[in-house]
């Protein structure tokens, strides 16, 4: 799997088209693996990926495969920005097959549930290698049962929360795996540390992820110790297990040891009397109520905090209304302020020329006074008398 173009000199967009060449070379290589992973499930098909990181994605991808060449569904075939080209590979000399295949026991798995309406679950290796993270909505317990099942046989099934939820304990019953959960109150702050070398998608898978991890944590020393005592060419992962359910590594070394050894997959149970059983189931009953009611909380607080955010909407809407409510007021205050003293105005200007109009009378009667008190001067002066 390669580029199917040389990325040249380039220009201006050359970072551009080598991140496009390089996500096309991405993109192909893991729908590659995702076949890939499917017929390793299904049918056990082992294979090998070596990929080369580029800018916006991979350089290169090569996947080596282990079954015949008619088995793989994949074929050669070039887009325009990458390639895919199959080759079969010859050994260098004839392998002998045994006529009786030894039948492959299913490996172990650390599974961390996070219960609830929507259900994360995380899936570990015992060597602490993450095979499977994702969260559902209204999955039904049987197909998570289903789904764990497709990845191994649960070793242990572990919660982030103590005690651990009766849906997750059901889940744990089916598999008779040894159940596990941190005792204590795990911090928003440790879940992100914990998840964030493999990544998540949401809360659910950050718990479900936080209670494998937490598990493969307090087993990882003992592990460690397992694999520096076991012998050469012993099981580990059967050694693993015995120590997971309880016995000590020499004595779980004993077991293998000993010729005819069945995997012993079933957790020791202590003999119960019937009024223990009572007790247990009443407990049990107990933690179903608290359970649903734990859920039923859940989902009234998401409910409060959709209520919420749509609280903050309408106050906001409401802030913004009220905003455009006290401009219109300013406008229309303004406006009445303005015909008001307009209308004053009006008035003032009415009143000055009705006063304008008067003294213009008043000065046409002195100037009338006026001429005829200058005719009678004249006529005195003249000598002209008056009868």
């Amino acid at each position: 799997m390669s580029r199917a173009r040389s990325l040249g000199r380039g220009g201006w967009s050359q970072n551009r088209y080598r991140r496009n060449v390089h996500g096309a070379v991405l993109q192909r290589s893991r729908e590659i693996e995702n076949v890939l992973r499917d017929l390793s499930r299904e049918k056990g098909i082992i294979f090998e990926a070596v990929n080369v990181k580029g800018f916006g994605g991979y350089v290169w991808s090569e996947f080596t495969v282990y079954a015949k060449r008619g088995e793989i569904p994949i074929h050669s075939m070039a887009s325009n920005n990458a390639q895919v080209i199959v080759k079969s590979v010859e050994r260098d000399q004839i392998r002998y097959a045994p006529l009786k295949q030894k039948k492959l026991r299913r490996r172990f798995i650390i599974v961390g549930i996070d219960p609830g309406t929507t259900v994360g679950i995380a899936v570990l290796s015992l060597d602490g290698d993450l095979l499977y993270l994702k969260s559902f909505r209204g999955i039904a317990p049987d197909k998570v049962v289903k789904l764990i099942t497709e990845y191994g046989k649960p070793a242990v099934i572990a919660s982030d929360v103590t005690p651990m939820p009766v849906s997750v304990e059901k889940i744990r019953r089916s598999f008779n795996a040894v159940s596990a959960s941190p005792g204590i109150e795990v911090s928003a702050e440790e879940k992100i540390a914990l998840g964030k070398t493999f990544g998540y998608s949401n809360d659910h898978e950050g718990d479900a992820l936080t209670a494998a991890l937490l598990t493969y944590r307090s087993y990882k020393n003992i592990f460690i110790r397992i694999e520096k005592k076991a012998p050469v060419d012993s099981d580990l992962e059967l050694l693993k297990l015995y120590v997971i359910q309880g016995d000590s590594i020499e004595a779980a070394i004993e077991k293998i040891r000993e010729p005819g050894t069945l995997v012993n997959t079933r957790v020791q149970e202590i003999p119960e009397n019937p009024g223990e059983r009572v007790v247990d189931e009443s407990i049990l009953k107990m933690r179903e109520i608290i359970q649903r009611q734990r859920e039923r909380i859940q989902n009234l607080q998401i409910y409060l905090e959709e209520l919420k955010k749509k609280l903050v909407m309408k106050d906001k809407k409401t802030s913004r209304l009220e905003s455009k409510l006290n401009g219109f007021k300013k406008e229309a205050y303004s406006e009445v302020r303005k015909s008001k003293e307009i209308k004053t105005r009006d008035e003032i200007i009415e009143s000055l020329k009705k006063e304008l109009s008067h003294k213009n009378k008043t000065v046409k009667e002195l100037r009338r006074r006026s001429n005829k008190l200058r005719k009678i001067q004249k006529m005195e002066i003249c000598g002209v008398g008056t009868l």
